[in-house]
């Protein structure tokens, strides 16, 4: 399931779940009882930079974050949050590197014009 709001994505998957219970309930007469959502969801980015580094130092486990990554049967490589706003974040930073990257370079140029013109 994609999308971009963990919240609705959640509500999604529980209604999904309501709804399948309710079909077993009734079809082959199972006693599920109440569902309730995890304590501990993961909000997954798939990542192809995970799949590399899982291949050389393994899964990694990060404390009070999320890991990093490639479980079976996929192996795919992802980096899975537990906060949707660390996903969030992590989906942000190329972005913030390249303006900060940006910016430097503008301060470079700056600084050699200068440097020029005192030369």
């Amino acid at each position: 399931m994609d999308g971009e709001d963990p919240y609705k994505l959640r509500d999604i998957a529980l209604a999904s779940c309501i709804s399948a219970a309710q079909q077993l309930e009734s079809t082959i007469e199972m006693k599920i009882g109440e569902l309730e959502c995890s304590s501990n969801p993961e909000y997954v980015i798939y990542s192809p930079l995970a799949k590399e580094l899982t291949t050389h130092i393994g899964q990694v486990r990060i404390n009070d974050i999320g890991k990093l990554d490639a479980s079976k049967p996929l192996r795919k490589g992802e980096f899975e949050y537990i906060d949707p706003r660390d996903a969030a974040m992590s989906m942000a930073l190329p972005r913030e590197v390249l303006e900060l990257k940006n910016r430097v370079d503008q301060l470079e140029a700056i600084f050699n014009e200068r440097r020029q013109e005192q030369g």
